[in-house]
């Protein structure tokens, strides 16, 4: 059987609204989505996954190459060997008179303080189609990221809940795993499946003998590890000195924006930074994202929490994170990696598996395994 079609999440579970803070464009509590509503028109929620922060990038006028007078972003399907390939853009959004003159306005706004504009969709066509894939994809293929108005899943909602979605105990009845979007200004709160999640937060970052190997590595770049190399992951995170993995994990789409020059300042008023929240609903650790303009580095601003964090993340301290490229294992890659970890952290018996995923100039694959694998 294809690897791909055993990575699916599992079928009829479903992901329910379960309370707001503010109002949300998107979601009301209440509303709930099977998995075929998770992504845009049933795109292959793993596909999605990776390609994510970089439509948010480009949603948030983060600067990409241009090819054949637009601007596009190539990525790969992250399941080695199938060969698919992606390309983000933006495509026109149809408007009335009166979007316009909010467009217009908004954009004049912009200039004085960070407004959020939303000027352009953002699409996802299949580029080139591979071979093996279970979804049958074909060259040309088209499909529309939610940015409002579709009855699916936000898809900022979707990039933070998809790692957490293995560990639901889908097709029981009870209150479920619940996770929190990292907006933490509507802080809309999902329920995932039902029954009793047990006590899954109560052990973050603890991801016992789990552990990563590069095989394979193209391009060429600063950013592409070597080869052969194998870290586990408690070690890793430590060695990178990553104050939290699910606290970065649902910061890297913001940080893929401020590196490719995108604006989240709406969310803080400060162009060089996003606010965000842990997915943990009851430590609701908030932070600021910033990005330094002149060194380009990153780091962790905590300004307030709601429980006690296990990671102990305090409100008031900063916290340096490491370059999104470079070093012996990129940033980038170790955020494109955390769903696949998560799954073997919610199953014991889980299969090891091969990620490709895009590192600077190129893309290396990787092998996410137990112990010895």
């Amino acid at each position: 059987m294809n690897e791909c079609v055993l990575h699916r999440p599992g079928a009829g579970g479903e992901v329910a609204v379960v309370a707001a803070r503010k109002a949300c464009r998107y979601h009301r509590p209440g509303e709930s989505y099977p998995a075929v509503r998770m992504t845009p028109d049933g795109l292959c929620p793993f596909a999605f996954h990776l390609l994510y922060p970089d439509c948010l990038a480009m949603l948030s006028r983060g600067r990409y190459p241009v090819e054949g007078g637009r601007e596009i972003c190539r990525l790969q399907c992250p399941f080695a060997g199938e060969g698919v390939e992606f390309g983000v853009f933006r495509i026109p959004r149809k408007r009335t008179f009166f979007g316009k003159l909010e467009l217009l306005a908004r954009k004049t706004a912009d200039l004085f303080t960070p407004v959020e504009l939303l000027e352009y969709g953002i699409a996802i066509e299949v580029t080139k189609a591979g071979a093996g894939c279970p979804h049958k994809y074909r060259a040309g293929d088209m499909f529309e990221m939610n940015i409002k108005g579709k009855k699916e899943l936000c898809p900022a909602a979707f990039y933070t809940i998809l790692p957490f979605y293995p560990a639901a105990p889908h097709g029981e009845k009870g209150a479920g795993l619940c996770i929190s979007c990292a907006d933490y200004c509507t802080d809309i709160v999902f329920s995932l499946g039902g029954g009793d999640p047990g006590s899954f937060f109560g052990e973050c970052d603890a991801y016992g003998d789990i552990a990563v190997r590069v095989e394979g590595a193209r391009g060429g770049g600063t950013g592409s590890p070597r080869e052969g190399t194998e870290y586990p992951v408690n070690a890793l995170i430590d060695a990178m000195r990553i104050p939290c993995f699910s606290a970065l994990a649902a910061a890297f789409p913001y940080m893929r924006t401020l590196e490719r020059g995108g604006s989240l300042g709406f969310l803080t008023r400060d162009r060089d930074a996003a606010g965000i929240q842990c997915p943990n609903p009851s430590v609701r650790v908030r932070m600021f994202v910033r990005r330094d303009r002149a060194t380009g580095s990153f780091r962790l601003d905590v300004h307030g929490r709601d429980g006690v964090c296990p990671k102990n993340l305090q409100p008031g301290r900063s916290y340096p994170l490491p370059p999104l490229e470079g070093g012996a294992l990129p940033l980038r890659l170790l955020a494109t990696l955390y769903p696949y970890i998560m799954r073997l952290k919610a199953d014991a018996a889980g299969a090891p598996r091969t990620v490709r995923c895009p590192v600077e100039a190129g893309a290396a694959d990787v092998r996410v395994f137990r112990g010895r694998g």
